[in-house]
């Protein structure tokens, strides 16, 4: 018999891959959806230097997100952290041409 745990890692498995780094597999996973709306990206010369960046971006903004302790989180604390992240990915895209 399949334990729940057993079920549970397959369809984790599924759908972030078999990267035991769970972090890059989250960001991997995060730009297969988000690169539907990414027009262009692929033609440019220097897309993986680009994706590195974004990244690296992620990354460091979600270690800054784990800092913060349960007691300092708050709708708006989070909201801010999310806004300063998505700028900065705009950014880094805007600036490359997209």
């Amino acid at each position: 018999m399949i334990a729940r745990a057993d079920y549970e890692d397959y369809l984790i498995y599924l759908y972030f891959g078999s990267n035991p780094d769970f972090l890059t597999a989250c960001v991997n996973r995060a730009y297969r959806d988000f690169n539907r709306t990414l027009h262009g990206f692929g033609r440019l010369e220097n897309s993986g230097e680009i994706y590195n960046q974004a990244e690296n971006l992620l990354k460091d903004a979600l270690d800054r997100l784990k800092l913060i302790t349960t007691n300092q989180i708050s709708t708006e604390v989070f909201d801010n952290w999310h806004k300063e992240t998505c700028e900065g990915l705009i950014l880094l895209f805007e600036s490359n041409g997209l």
